[in-house]
C-alpha cells in the first residue's frame, strides 16, 4: 500500500503492518529506502507485494509495536504473512 507518490509515479514509500491475535492486519509504520527498480514494479505490479513478508531495518521499535525509521531489505520469501504478528 503506497504512502508517497513520487515524480515518476511510483510508489516511494511503503505502509507496513503485523497481525494482531485475532488476525486483524494493524499499521506499524512506513518503509523508505526501496531501490527504483523495485519500486517501479511495486508500482506497476502491486498485487505481486501486497500480502507480501519484506526484510527492514529500523531505527527502533516502539513499545506498541510501531518502527521508526524503517528501511526496506528486500523480500523475505521464506515467511508466511501470518507468522508476522504483533508482540505486546
Amino acid at each position: 500500500f503506497p504512502v508517497t507518490i513520487d515524480a515518476k509515479g511510483w510508489i516511494g514509500s511503503i505502509i507496513i503492518g503485523k497481525y494482531d491475535s485475532q488476525n486483524n492486519l494493524i499499521e506499524v509504520g512506513n518503509v523508505t529506502g526501496i531501490k527504483d527498480h523495485e519500486r517501479e514494479d511495486m508500482t506497476l505490479n502491486p498485487d505481486n507485494y501486497i500480502g507480501q513478508v519484506i526484510k527492514i531495518k529500523a531505527m527502533e521499535k516502539t513499545e506498541d509495536d510501531k518502527y521508526r525509521h524503517a528501511n526496506y531489505k528486500g523480500l523475505h520469501g521464506d515467511k508466511n504473512a501470518f507468522e508476522c504478528k504483533i508482540e505486546y
